[in-house]
């Protein structure tokens, strides 16, 4: 196991610094000046022809006038020393706005996957065991219909319901659970319940079909008949088997799930690490949005190594060399 996790850590190496030169080559290569934006505010490339001085300085000042490659080194480098460097629209600490805004989205991914697998895997599992039945047409058409409509159609739709029939819109800022759970409830039950909702279908559709090819098994046949009741057998016998590809799925659908946050915290001003994602991109903020593929690219790598040693639990037979 060691040896494992220790080959992993050294593969993953390579991973995170292709992300990051990738993202450096696109935000380097996209339109857009962050110096002539704090220097016009905003107000364009004519206003800034006025202020060359100005804008010179300000490039050397943010280190954008040196070589393309000795900006990246620096950045890897105070990566490295665990140096994060500051914002280049607001000269904050990257690293403090990041814990700052951190839990709104661990508490969003969170609730996002906990409704994703509380639909997608008793839908599922119900389908086929209910083979061609009325639970099975019906658990089979909410997961094309999860696939089939946007996530971010859903929350628009939804906003609009909420707004126009209920008066109730998203609240602004961010009340921590801890103190004030039910308008902290209020504010993530629909984000994530939508992101959950959409990221459910794939994770139905692989625990009916995981579950109906388990079921065919001679294993099975052989425990029913033993004389097992059916509830033993589905629970110790289905089920544990079935989980196993159903396990990498939902490890596969933390991207949907990371990447619908982004979208939920725009729509429902929830200030959390995607909505800075946007806000830098926006702003050329390069530091920052390097920062956060950097985190995302290593969530990726940390949740593939959990979901394989996931796998020796689920499945003892299945050992880490």
């Amino acid at each position: 196991m060691k040896d494992f996790l220790i080959r992993r850590l050294i593969l993953a190496i390579p991973t995170v610094i292709g992300v990051t030169m990738l993202v450096f080559i696109v935000m380097r290569i996209a339109p857009g000046d962050v110096a002539m934006m704090i220097v016009t505010g905003g107000g364009g490339e004519d206003a800034a022809a006025l202020n060359q001085k100005e804008l010179a300085r300000i490039r050397a000042e943010l280190g954008l006038d040196r070589p393309l490659h000795i900006q990246y080194l620096d950045w890897v480098w105070g990566m490295a020393r665990l140096d994060f460097g500051r914002s280049l629209w607001n000269h904050l600490p990257i690293w403090d706005t990041v814990v700052q805004r951190a839990p709104l989205s661990v508490q969003l991914s969170l609730m996002s996957i906990a409704f994703a697998v509380l639909i997608g895997i008793p839908v599922g599992v119900v389908a086929a065991l209910r083979q061609d039945t009325l639970w099975d047409y019906l658990g089979r058409s909410v997961s094309i219909g999860a696939l089939a409509m946007p996530g971010f159609w859903l929350a628009l739709l939804l906003l609009m319901v909420l707004v126009h029939g209920f008066e109730w819109s998203p609240p602004l800022g961010y009340n921590p659970i801890w103190q004030r759970p039910l308008d902290n409830l209020s504010q993530f039950i629909w984000p994530s319940l939508i992101t959950g909702f959409s990221g459910s279908a794939i994770i139905a559709r692989m625990a009916r079909s995981a579950t109906l090819e388990v079921m065919r098994e001679d294993y099975v046949r052989t425990a029913r008949a033993k004389g097992l009741a059916e509830s033993i057998v589905v629970i110790r016998h289905v089920l544990r088997n079935a989980m196993i590809p159903v396990v990498t799925i939902v490890s596969l659908s933390l991207a949907g799930v990371i990447t619908g946050s982004v979208i939920m915290e725009t729509i429902f001003t929830i200030p959390g690490l995607g909505l800075l994602l946007i806000d830098s991109l926006r702003l050329r903020d390069f530091p920052v949005v390097m920062f956060l593929v950097t985190i995302v690219a290593m969530s990726f790598i940390v949740v593939n190594l959990l979901t394989d040693i996931l796998y020796t639990v689920v499945d003892p037979r299945m050992r880490l060399q």
